[in-house]
């Protein structure tokens, strides 16, 4: 039985007489993470480890928020890749009517909880390069992240990198019709954000591609190339001058590409010298 106050104060409670809250994991602005027990897996003794994703209680009178989570299932559920987090079912609690997803447990650490210090210059290159085809491979599927931050990406021991929280997440073609509207949530973190979506603007590939560079100018550096938000960089761009000299050289010019204002100006392709380093070094 699912009472909101147990799933919410006491991380206790069944969904649909089948998931059975076991452990309290993470809260954001749009949603509650908890571990859970699947009976069925448990039946056929299924050692899958699962975790349950809900709405955040705020959002629950919300009349769309069935179709916000259901939005984020459907991406998830027609994506097959060993960097993005896998999806196993969606739900309506049939008592409480809380809408539910269940996905893969990810072992590791969030990568805005790793020192920087503790990354060694090869395995900042091994994260760069897995999740760089990671974000071509979401592009080439139709599906804009629109929220790529070191808080959505979880880092395992053997250094695997998995993207989740596709609850923003947009289509390219901007057919879906269901979810909550985009311009009103506001839910993304404006510290990777570009300009262009600060400023009021629709999630793109570039802009996806924006805060993927500025992800990975934080992994190299240490630091982003602004204090506050992207916005800086309309008065003080990006140079050879001014960039970060943590920044590795092969990929130097690639940063000041990236990280340019106008989104169309904005080079995806990876330097010639990388990408010769890459098949060399194996990353």
């Amino acid at each position: 039985m699912c009472v909101l106050k147990d799933i919410y104060n006491n991380a206790t409670g069944t969904f649909n007489q089948r998931y059975i809250i076991h452990q309290y994991l993470a809260v954001g602005g749009m949603s509650v993470v908890f571990k859970v027990k699947d009976i069925y897996r448990e039946y056929f003794n299924d050692q899958r480890e699962l975790v349950i994703k809900v709405p955040a209680q705020k959002l629950l009178d919300k009349e769309d928020i069935a179709a916000f989570m259901y939005s984020e299932y459907t991406f998830l559920r027609d994506i097959e890749h060993k960097n993005i987090v896998k999806v196993y079912d969606y739900g309506i609690d049939n008592e409480t009517k809380i809408p539910f997803i269940i996905m893969e447990f990810l072992k590791g650490r969030l990568l805005e909880d790793i020192p920087i210090y503790q990354i060694q210059q090869d395995e900042k290159l091994f994260l760069f390069h897995s999740l760089f085809e990671t974000l071509n491979y979401i592009h080439n599927k139709g599906i804009i992240h629109a929220d790529i931050t070191p808080k959505n990406i979880v880092v395992s021991q053997e250094q695997k990198a998995t993207i989740f929280d596709f609850g923003i997440s947009q289509t390219v073609d901007d057919v879906k019709d269901f979810g909550l509207d985009y311009q009103q949530i506001k839910a993304y973190n404006p510290k990777y954000t570009a300009p262009e979506v600060l400023q009021g603007g629709i999630p793109s590939i570039s802009s996806d591609l924006f805060s993927f560079a500025l992800v990975f100018y934080e992994v190299f550096s240490g630091e982003l190339p602004f204090y506050k938000d992207s916005l800086e960089l309309i008065d003080k761009p990006l140079t050879l001058s001014n960039c970060s000299n943590k920044i590795p050289l092969l990929l130097q010019n690639w940063f000041i590409n990236v990280l340019v204002i106008d989104a169309q100006k904005r080079k995806r392709e990876l330097p010639f010298l990388y990408n010769f380093f890459k098949k060399v070094k194996n990353i």
